[in-house]
Parts: structure tokens; sequence; C-alpha cells
């Protein structure tokens, strides 16, 4: 890729370990904060039958209700679940891939014989598989650390008055229900983490190619291919939202209350 200002093959060595989890953990934190406002509203919608206007208006009804301090009920444990988990979940994606993409290289030389060259190029090929399989194995991994953290923020925002902070949250939980209700939502995760993950990751890694393909020039401009990054990673949150909602309002459904 010639002097492009981003080498995605570099060795992960603890140096390049430690950037793809800090990388992870600053954007994913950082973003999930950000959109605290929305998160809460859209819970709120699926979990309280009052809220039926509609997003502006549910936004209206919180505000005269409640007052805006509650567009920040949860923030705490959203920073800090998506502060971990974003860490874990960019350096494994990236580290399945390319064990994934070892093992079919190896496959390929032993079992029909080619040269490594040749499987190597044969393993090119499967770039998007790859992608898709090392992603998938990440959330699967991040749902363990994920699902905790936003049991506490649901039952924040749904239970305003159930206890003063979050760790009062997770000690009456633990204390009502068992510290093992906290990952109870695990499985259903897997439904809304995984393809949310796929879709993210193959979407930006698509799209990045593309345009990448499209215009050359944003190989060796580091300001062209920052605005290549930011479209690659817009396309791939919408693609990401939207087929991770049906298991989101599942997971909000299930721990707006005392688990049965």
């Amino acid at each position: 890729r010639g002097r492009s200002p981003i080498e995605r093959e570099k060795n992960l060595d603890t140096s390049t370990i430690l950037r793809f989890m800090a990388s992870g953990a600053i954007c994913s934190s950082l973003a999930h904060v950000t959109l605290t406002p929305i998160d809460v509203v859209k819970t709120k919608v699926q979990t309280d039958d009052r809220y039926n206007s509609g997003i502006v208006g549910t936004f209206r009804q919180v505000w005269e209700e409640e007052g805006p301090a509650t567009f920040f009920d949860g923030w705490e444990p959203t920073f800090a679940g998506f502060f971990v988990s974003g860490a874990f979940g960019f350096f494994l994606t990236e580290f399945f891939r390319r064990f994934f993409a070892s093992l079919l290289k190896d496959s390929l030389m032993n079992q029909s014989s080619l040269s490594e060259v040749c499987a190597a190029a044969v393993t090119a090929s499967y770039d998007i598989p790859l992608i898709v399989a090392g992603a998938s194995t990440a959330a699967f991994v991040c749902c363990f650390i994920l699902a905790p953290f936003d049991s506490v923020r649901i039952r924040r925002v749904s239970q305003p008055d159930y206890a003063d902070n979050i760790f009062g949250v997770v000690s009456r939980m633990s204390r009502e229900e068992g510290f093992l209700s906290l990952f109870s939502t695990v499985p259903v995760w897997w439904i809304k983490e995984i393809p949310f993950n796929a879709a993210k990751f193959l979407t930006f890694d698509t799209s990045t190619e593309y345009l990448y393909e499209t215009f050359p020039i944003a190989r060796e401009d580091i300001r062209l291919s920052l605005v290549v990054s930011l479209v690659g990673g817009t396309l791939g949150g919408i693609a990401a939202a939207i087929v991770s909602n049906p298991g989101d309002a599942v997971v909000s459904v299930l721990k707006k209350a005392k688990t049965d």
C-alpha cells in the first residue's frame, strides 16, 4: 500500500496491542457517553408504556417531567462498560482476524500442497469472511463484559429511585437477585452484539477499501485517509445499529425490573 499512513498489517507487538486497546477504549466510551441522552430516551420507550409519543415527543416528555439531568442517567456504567469492552473488542477483532487467516493459510499449505505465496493469495481473497469471523468472535467474548454494565444502566434508567448510585444498584441487584443476574442477558447480548460487531467491521472495511480504490491518493494523504475512516465509521455505525436493534429491545425489557 505504498506510504499509506495507516499500515494494516503491523506486527501485533505490545506497543501495537496497547494502541489498539487505547483507540477502542477511548473511541467506544466517548461515543457512547456522548449519545447517552438518546440511549436514555430509547430505553424509556422500550420499557415504559407512558412514553409512546415517538423520539421527539419522548425527549420533550422526559425534559418536562423529570428534568434535563435525567438524560444522563446511567452514564457511569455506559462509560465504564464501553471503555473496557472497546479496548478488548478492537484488539480481539484484529487478533482473531489474523488468527483465522493464519489457520486458513496453514490449512491450504498442508492439505492442498500450495506454496506459501499461493496460500497467502488465496487467503487474501477470503478477507471479508475473515473480518466477519474475527468481529463475531470478539463480540462473543465482549458480551460477558458489556452485559453486567448494561444491566445496571437499564435498571438505573427504568427505575430512577432503585438506588442512590450505580454501586447501590449493583449491591441491591446482587442481594435481591443474585450476582449472576447481572450476566443473565449474555445470551441475548450475543444476538445483539455479534451482528452489531460483524456489521460494523464488515461495513467499515468494505466501504473504506472501496473508497481507497476509488481515490488512491487517499492512501498517501493523512487528511484524506481520516476522511475515509470517518465515512467508513459512520456507515459501519448505521449498519450496526439497524441489525442489532431487535436484540437491544429484548435486553431492555428483560432488565427493566427484577429478574424472575
